[in-house]
């Protein structure tokens, strides 16, 4: 993969080409085949290189391309390795040490791995994963989650990982669970791996559970729980994966890979107590990822879970002082709602749910929304899965019962399957109980809810409160009994009879139509009379008499609820909203009844009458519901059980076994589906209403002119008429067979291709009489709404709220006809809505990507009824939207759909009234998203046209159409061809004649969104070798159907006829913004623009105009900044482009000397590494090369090659020859001949210098890259044809030593000059190093501080992909001006020196490393030097001298395969690695005998100085200094993630660090401090570990360190233990165990103090099992230990002892120890413990320390126990909890 080159540009939109060409890769990953993995690693693996920024990206594209499915076809190389099928895994294990904890690499890692572990499950001989790669997943995901161990986090670099995302701990968990396999009974055997993946994980989650308790809140909170719920959801798929009821994939898991009952048992009890843990955490989303675990690991064993869940939450929803806990137990209930209620999973947990309900029926509390929600969320999750039906006064015995008498579940004494199920049958007979208390909780909340309008759209909590109500009480409803529903509807009725609440008119009226439920008729033969009723009186009694308009009744101007016009017009409101919330979606065959139709008729014509807007709106919407009802399609039922089955009696009479249980298939859905009876009453309702809407406003437009008396009646009758279309919309759509194909067909689409529509039911889209009638309907309202519209526009534009309600009108007309009346946006909350419920309701929780197929499919299956309904329903409404997008219009409707948009258009531009313009305008742009061919036939020329208008409305005008404008459907309309763009930009550009200042920034706002959203349009697109694209026409063309030839045909000549089109707009294009930068009288602004729309838009394919180079010369030395900075961009495009036309026509000389070449022709198969390197990396050489040795040379400008391993071949080039002119193009020889005329003008280089020297805007200045690739382009094009005219001011900038802009000008031409002599002969080279050395060498003599970082940032671009061969005499300069001076006063010239070859190192990084042997040791000289500043560039240098010495370089990637086969252990060598050995591999741990000896000395006159060191004296000074290089040195390479810049030298600088910190200097203690807090995060091999490990303890038990080392030191090793507690082996655990033991009687009370916290985290993390030796020899002593407290009253004088320091620190020991022991059980009590607490409370009254240590114990002890002590205390008897008592018991502690 090539990296972008200095001058590729990014156009700017590009990103979203990007983003496609990701998610499109993506998309075809699975397309390349195991059979591809050679390629791919033969691609990627030579340009793996570690010291290089690009290799983040490259090591992506290897791990994202791997197939992980199946495994790849076997190399023949590797016959001899018994490599596994996935050879390159421990290839992957090896690349990933060579990185350190870095939040780039490691996500892509774990990805891999899990990918690998889950596909390869059922096989795990096909990747032989190891035990050491195991670990090395457990210690990554162990540092990865970043919990702190002893202020563990302070000091870290934020190289480190920590979960970067919810992917990684997703991923981590998917491994593990991936690789638990039962213990194999046959060691070795490849189809059963013996992996500890179990165990690794049980000592992790132990190592961990003190993060997840509430206390222990933090950062790490989240990860933690997530990556826990992560490890329950994935253990339940693969459980499920494995059982019988998955019997489809069942058949491929090997029995003896199958997890057994005791693993399941583990694991479950593994995270049962940190889940509960984490349950109440103070963070929410951690209580989530909690309640999900519990969920989880109930389906697993709900005999483990679920007595203790509900022993927790009754006790916090029966205790009021704890709010949180109650709102966690609430969350907890809703969550394991399913496998609790399920008989299936857990039989005896269904009792529990009627006690349940009782005690979280008053969480429903206005004033405590967070709890209400939580409420409704539980309620809602029960009465998914139950039916409420009274189930009691049934038969006592059913089948079903005796069916369960037979079953016994194992384990659990307690009742018998029958008498739970006679139990939970009368339970039921609550339901009626806690129905009623139900509704009078809902009709309370309501009521207090505040005054919610109808226009409002903020999301607030009581909004959020409300929905959630309306969900639970529609699940609620819908599982009701016919007695139940009667009782609810019986309750409602007397409510609304006895209370109007006009706050409440909406919420009610909501929850009215929910009442429906499975038996609508109930609810509409008792609301429909009642509401009629009361409306007719409200009528005749004046209510709605009162005149209003949609904007002076709206919310903001009214202080009414609803913006109602009169507070006595309530009770009318309350009952007209119930009507029309009753009547939808209510199954229209109801209202065929001759009294309900007669009924609902005459209320519809009470309700119209209304002059108020709320009454009228209102009743626009009761006509619209029931003409919907009538003629929609929609779903009637969402039940748990489907109607069949709630209406056979004996079915519901055992429904209580089938709580909990998934829905049978098919779902057997009942739909509404119209009658003919149904649409024909839908059709009189269509007809006359819409007959009557449009005489009334044929009457106002003859009566009318300007008079406002006349607004409310047109806002009437077209509100009024807005429903009837909003019906019509529902019930019908065009038909299929009358579209007008040819019209509307979209360009390069086959002629005859008829688009697929789905079948929505609309019942009123075909050609019968019906369907005709309604659209001859709608075609007299779609003339009518023309007419009304250019009326308005021209006798009434100053109407705002007709033209908006009419606006609105013609939206539902011309977006929503076939919508089934639901809008685009509802459709995207129901979908948001649909899936949060689906995660959260599957059982499996939210599948991860890496989820077996069949098991998502088979998710679904798993999903209660409700939801399964509910995404039938989505589906339902996605198919009529799409059916929107594509829909065709017949040319009628066309017509009028034309002349509406023109309306809106009048309404966008013309209207001097903002209301209006905004309302059009966003009508507007879904006319643009809906019927694209509008924009191009109709809004686009319009909108362009007004921009070209001048009268005296100019202004208005324009700003109206730049506001249509700058919508995204017409950009992106702008930039589809370049006949959009020509116009588009021409319009733009010549838009300068209107001045006002809004309109101007109007168009610069427009023009800038519109640049910044381009990206390249193709202009060279024919149809030539079109028809090889069908293998067919190279066989038998006769073969083809001579309908598609004719079609292809037509669509070739199409193609080019679009190539021969595009050319011509594109010359236009060109040639108008070259002539439009001629106007003398253009605008700044309009000029930059223009610039840079021919910069955007100039392309390599034609010949560059001589024009364009001119402009654009002149403009580069314009007085204006922005027209200089576009101009130089431009000339940088065009010299690039004739360089490219010079190259793709073949006529530049330059071709012979590049291309690929394979690697053998350079170098012989024989030669090995030493060889390979050696051509390609800098010797030691001072000498320049001589012309032979020039010619002889092969460039390889890339240095990613070789550094892993050598490819095959790559590109490289030949030293070129000398040429006069290297790129020549004949098509563009005028604009070659006019740059090079520019170019030899004195005149101009003086001009052109002039600006760039001057100084810059910018606070912080830096190099220009403009500048740069423009001298760099030039020298390209032209060679060395003006050098001679430039170094006369190279010579005077240079000398200009005190002038900052001078140097940084200097700086650029410099720069730009030696990149651009790429491909210049040996003798141009030799001539142009000899003019240019000398001014480098001026310039970083009198380089100042200000000015560094400009030749810093120079030389790297130098020397960034280019041959270090090429750079010798500049590299040359550098190395030999970089002698550090020891007599030197100026510590900046010093660290100049240093800070130039560090650039040099980490450029050129392995190419380098034979001159990074000299630099490192002569380095090593200068460690003790003076200055800070060269200090600490001296430390940066080594680690850049160690990071780039090591280097695999293999000669193949073979090479590295085989290595790593041989050394499979997770990628970590098994033999020490020297530098100097010819395999590749592993980061070596020792250094060659030069670095050993630089090191040795190193250490060597550290303690020299230390140790002869005094206070003050020269050598203190030095060992100071020393201390401070070696720490900076240590710190950067800890701060790297590259390890090979450490590893190495561990063992030498690791030890001096403690006794640096020592050292009586503060800043040197500061920096020793922070690395040994950071340097234990730095990944460790596990040979390295265990010799670090070794080497701590050595140093720390030495009589030569003080306590002071000590207590640095040890929490080093409880860090280095807990983070890599998978790596280290026996003997170091016992080790450090012994050591800390030890430490306890240590004279110093830190210590001491210290070790035993170390001990308990050793003991805790994994040696709890191991205790009883050391435990036992604690307890011994202690018993026999002589009394040292106070003697008492009591006591004898003669029992006194003589207390001494010493027996103080004995005793104390002891207490540590046993302290420690107890500490490491924070939240179990074993059997020991109890006595051992009694045992320590008796020392309680001894001397400090011993008291302190002890109070602090049971302190510690009280707080990890509060939350489980009704529990723990019956492990005390009495005598204990007496002595206890006063220690652990507070007042209050038993509440």
């Amino acid at each position: 993969m090539s990296q972008p080159k200095l001058r590729d540009r990014n156009l700017p939109g590009t990103l979203r080409g990007v983003s496609f060409v990701s998610s499109f890769t993506k998309s075809v990953k699975n397309y390349f085949s195991p059979e591809s993995t050679k390629e791919i690693l033969e691609e990627f693996l030579p340009q793996i290189n570690i010291t290089s920024r690009s290799n983040i990206s490259i090591q992506s594209w290897l791990l994202f391309f791997l197939s992980t499915k199946s495994p790849p076809p076997p190399l023949e190389r590797l016959e001899d390795c018994n490599a596994p099928p996935f050879y390159w895994v421990p290839t992957l294990f090896s690349l990933w040490s060579l990185v350190g904890n870095s939040r780039v690499y490691d996500p892509n890692f774990f990805n891999i791995f899990a990918k690998l572990a889950s596909d390869q499950m059922t096989t795990p001989e096909n990747v032989c994963w190891t035990e050491d790669q195991v670990k090395v997943i457990f210690t990554a995901g162990m540092k990865a989650l970043k919990v702190p161990v002893s202020g563990a986090n302070i000091g870290i670099s934020h190289s480190f990982s920590g979960f970067a995302s919810k992917s990684q701990a997703e991923n981590l968990a998917i491994f593990v669970v991936s690789t638990i396999y039962p213990t194999p009974k046959v060691v070795g055997d490849p189809k059963h791996p013996n992996l500890n993946s179990l165990k690794h994980l049980r000592e992790m989650i132990r190592s961990l559970e003190t993060y997840f308790h509430p206390s222990n809140h933090g950062s790490w909170t989240k990860p933690l729980t997530f990556f826990i719920e992560t490890l329950s959801s994935e253990m339940l798929k693969r459980i499920y994966f494995e059982s019988d009821e998955n019997k489809e994939n069942n058949n491929h898991f090997s029995p003896i890979l199958k997890l057994t009952k005791e693993i399941k048992k583990e694991f479950v009890l593994m995270l049962k107590g940190v889940a509960f843990f984490a349950m109440y955490s103070k963070d929410s989303s951690a209580v989530s990822s909690a309640q999900k675990t519990l969920k989880n690991l109930s389906w697993i064993e709900p005999t483990l879970i679920f007595p203790e869940l509900l022993d927790n939450v009754y006790i916090s929803l029966q205790t009021l002082t704890e709010t949180h806990r109650t709102l966690s137990s609430i969350g907890v209930l809703s969550v394991c709602a399913q496998p609790l209620i399920s008989r299936k999973n857990f039989p005896e947990g269904a009792i529990h749910i009627p006690q349940l309900l009782n005690l979280v029926l008053p969480g429903i509390d206005i004033n405590d929304p967070r709890k209400t929600y939580a409420t409704f969320d539980f309620l809602n999750s029960v009465f998914m899965f139950i039916p409420v039906h009274d189930l009691s006064s049934l038969s006592t015995t059913t089948s079903g019962d005796k069916d369960a008498m037979e079953v016994v579940k194992e384990g659990v004494e307690k009742l018998s399957l029958f008498e739970e199920n006679y139990n939970l049958k009368m339970s039921t007979g609550f339901f009626e109980e806690f129905l009623v208390a139900f509704l009078e909780r809902i009709f309370k909340l309501v009521e207090n809810l505040p005054q919610q309008y109808g226009t409002s759209t903020t999301h607030s909590a009581e909004s959020s409160i409300l929905s959630m109500a309306l969900y639970t009480s529609h699940s609620l409803f819908q599982q009701l009994s016919p007695t139940m529903l009667n009782l609810a509807i019986k309750k409602f009725e007397r409510y609304v009879t006895e209370n109007i609440t006009p706050n409440a008119t909406k919420s009610i009226a909501r929850l009215v139509s929910n009442l429906h439920g499975l038996y609508p008729d109930f609810a509409i033969k008792t609301f429909i009379p009642l509401c009629a009723e009361k409306i007719k009186t409200e009528i005749l009694n004046g209510a709605s008499s009162t005149p209003s308009t949609s904007l002076n009744s709206s919310s903001k101007s009214s202080t009414y609820p609803y913006g109602f016009a009169s507070l006595s017009d309530s009770t009318f409101h309350w009952f007209q909203a119930i009507l029309y919330s009753v009547c939808t979606q209510c199954d229209g065959k109801i209202f065929l009844d001759n009294k309900i139709r007669s009924t609902l008729t005459e209320a519809i014509s009470i309700t119209l009458e209304s002059k108020s807007f709320r009454g009228y709106k209102w009743g626009s919407r009761l006509l619209k519901e029931v003409i919907m009802s009538l003629g929609k399609v929609y779903l009637l039922d969402t039940a748990s059980f489907d109607r069949e089955q709630f209406k056979n009696k004996d079915f519901m009479a055992e429904s209580h076994m089938h709580w909990g249980t998934p829905p049978n298939r098919p779902l057997n859905l009942q739909w509404h589906v119209p009658s003919n009876d149904e649409i024909i009453f839908a059709i009189e309702l269509i007809d006359l209403y819409s007959k009557l809407c449009l005489k009334n406003l044929d009457s106002l437009i003859e009566i009318s002119q300007q008079k406002k008396e006349f607004c409310n009646e047109y806002c009437k009758w077209l509100t009024i008429l807005n429903g009837v279309i909003g019906g019509i919309n529902a019930i019908s759509a065009e038909s299929p067979d009358e579209f007008d194909m040819k019209r509307d067909k979209m360009k390069n689409e086959l002629p005859n291709e008829t688009p697929i529509f789905f079948n929505v039911g609309l019942p009123l889209s075909g050609t019968d009489s019906n369907s005709k009638i309604v659209r001859e309907i709608r075609m007299d309202i779609g003339k009518a709404l023309i007419k009304i519209g250019n009326f308005f526009a021209e006798k009434r534009d100053s109407d705002v709220e007709s033209i908006q309600t009419l606006t609105k009108c013609i939206k539902n007309y011309g977006i929503l006809y076939g919508s089934s009346g639901v809008k685009p946006d509802l459709i995207a909350d129901i979908e948001k809505g649909y899936v949060n419920q689906k995660n959260s309701a599957r059982i499996f929780g939210k599948l991860s990507k890496h989820t077996n197929n069949k098991i998502a499919k088979n998710s679904y299956d798993l999903l209660p009824r409700k939801i399964l309904a509910k995404r039938v329903f989505l589906q339902h409404y996605l198919r009529l939207q799409e059916n929107i997008r594509k829909q065709y219009f017949r040319k009628q409707t066309c017509e009028i759909i034309n002349d509406l948009v023109k309306v809106l258009l009048r309404f966008s531009i013309n209207n001097s009234f903002a209301e209006v313009r905004k309302s059009s305008q966003s009508c507007l742009s879904l006319f643009c998203k809906y019927h694209e061919t509008l924009i191009e036939n109709v809004i686009f020329p319009t909108v362009l046209s007004s921009l070209k208008v001048r009268d005296d409305h100019t202004s208005d005008k324009m700003k109206g159409a730049l506001y249509i404008l700058q919508r995204s459907s017409l950009i992106h309309f702008g930039l589809r061809n370049w006949n959009n763009v020509l116009l588009f930009v021409k319009t733009l550009l010549t838009a300068q004649h209107e001045d006002k200042p809004s309109v101007q920034n109007r168009v610069r706002k427009l023009l800038s969104e519109y640049m910044s959203k381009y990206t390249e349009i193709v202009v060279k697109f024919t149809a030539e070798g079109f028809d090889k694209s069908f293998p067919l026409f190279d066989k038998d063309v006769n073969v083809l159907d001579n309908t598609f030839k004719s079609n292809l045909e037509e669509m070739t000549s199409s193609v080019n006829a679009d190539f021969e089109k595009n050319t011509a707009c594109y010359s236009e294009l060109i040639t108008f913004l070259i002539s439009h930068l001629d106007n003398q009288y253009l605008h700044w602004y309009y000029r930059v623009a223009t610039l840079t729309c021919l910069e955007l838009c100039l392309q390599d394919n034609y010949a560059i105009p001589s024009r364009l180079v001119k402009s654009s010369i002149a403009g580069s030395l314009s007085d204006l900044k922005a027209v200089r900075k576009i101009s130089t961009a431009l000339l940088v495009r065009i010299m690039l482009y004739i360089k490219n036309r010079s190259l793709k026509g073949k006529y530049s000389p330059l071709l012979n000397i590049k291309g690929i070449r394979d690697f053998s022709l350079v170098i012989g198969q024989e030669d090995g590494k030493k060889e390979y390197t050696r051509k390609f990396a800098l010797s030691t050489k001072t000498e320049l090369y001589s012309r032979e040795e020039w010619n002889n040379m092969i460039f390889v400008d890339d240095a990613n090659f070789g550094w892993y391993c050598f490819p095959k071949s790559a590109k490289m080039y030949f030293p070129a020859e000398n040429l006069e002119e290297p790129y020549p193009e004949p098509m563009s020889s005028e604009a070659i001949q006019e740059l090079r005329e520019s170019f030899s003008k004195d005149e101009f280089w003086e001009a052109f210098f002039k600006f760039a020297s001057q100084e810059g805007e910018k606070e912080i200045e830096q190099l220009s890259m403009d500048l740069i690739k423009f001298y760099k382009s030039i020298f390209q094009l032209f060679q060395d044809s003006f050098i001679e005219l430039i170094i006369p001011y190279i010579d005077k900038y240079i000398g200009a030593v005190l002038e900052k802009n001078y140097q940084r000008c200097c700086c650029e031409i410099l720069c730009g000059i030696v990149l651009g002599t790429k491909n210049w002969s040996y003798e141009k080279l030799k001539k142009l190093w000899d003019w240019i050395i000398p001014f480098f060498q001026r310039a970083l003599l009198n380089c100042s501080p200000e000015m560094l970082s400009y030749w810093e940032f120079s030389l790297t671009l130098i020397c960034r992909k280019r041959d270090i061969r090429r750079l010798q005499p500049l590299i040359k300069l550098v190395l030999s001006s970089s002698a550090l001076d020891t007599d030197s006063h100026s510590f900046f010239t010093e660290a100049r020196k240093l800070s130039l070859v560090k650039v040099l190192i980490s450029t050129l990084n392995w190419r380098f490393t034979d001159v990074c042997t000299d630099i490192f040791t002569t380095y090593m000289k200068h460690v003790q030097h003076p200055y800070q500043l060269v200090r600490n560039n001296l430390g940066s240098s080594l680690n850049a001298c160690g990071q780039v010495w090591w280097h695999p370089s293999a000669q193949d990637f073979y090479e590295i395969l085989r290595y790593n086969l041989f050394n499979r252990s997770g990628g970590f060598a098994k033999i020490p690695l020297e530098l100097t050995q010819d395999l590749p591999g592993d980061v070596p741990l020792l250094l060659d005998d030069n670095r050993r000896n630089d090191m040795e000395t190193l250490v060597r006159n550290l303690e020299n100085w230390r140790n002869t060191s005094k206070s003050g004296d020269r050598r203190s000074t030095e060992y100071a200094n020393a201390g401070k290089t070696v720490l900076i040195w240590f710190q950067n390479a800890i701060n790297n993630q590259q390890t090979s810049g450490l590893y190495p030298y561990i063992k030498y600088l690791l030890p001096i660090i403690p006794q640096l910190q020592e050292f009586d200097d503060q800043d040197l203690q500061a920096l020793a401090g922070v690395i040994l807090k950071s340097y234990p995060h730095f990944p460790h091999t596990p040979r390295l570990l265990n010799q670090v490990i070794d080497d701590l303890i050595k140093l720390v038990m030495s009589t030569d360190c003080g306590w002071r080392a000590k207590v640095n030191i040890l929490p080093m090793i409880q860090i280095l233990f807990f983070f890599n507690l998978p790596n280290l082996n026996q003997a170091s655990e016992n080790l450090v165990m012994e050591t800390m033991s030890e430490l306890l009687n240590n004279a110093q009370v830190e210590v001491r103090n210290l070790a035993a916290v170390t001990l308990s985290g050793l003991i805790q993390c994994s040696q709890r099992n191991s205790i009883e030796k050391i435990l036992k020899e604690f307890r011994n002593k202690l018993k026999t230990f002589p009394n040292i407290r106070k003697r008492r009253k009591t006591e004898k004088k003669e029992d006194d002892v003589k207390v001494t320091s010493e027996l103080i620190v004995q005793k104390h020991s002891l207490i540590l120890g046993l302290s420690s022991i107890v500490m490491a059980f924070p939240y179990t009590i074993p059997q020991w413990m109890p006595e051992l607490l009694v045992e320590l409370a008796l020392s309680i009254s001894d001397p400090s320390p011993i008291s302190v240590t002890i109070k602090n114990m049971f302190s510690e002890f009280k707080r990890t126990h509060q939350d489980t002590w009704h529990n723990d205390v019956l492990l005390f008897n009495d005598d204990q909890l007496l002595v206890l008592n006063d220690l652990l018991i507070s007042p209050s502690y038993y509440v």
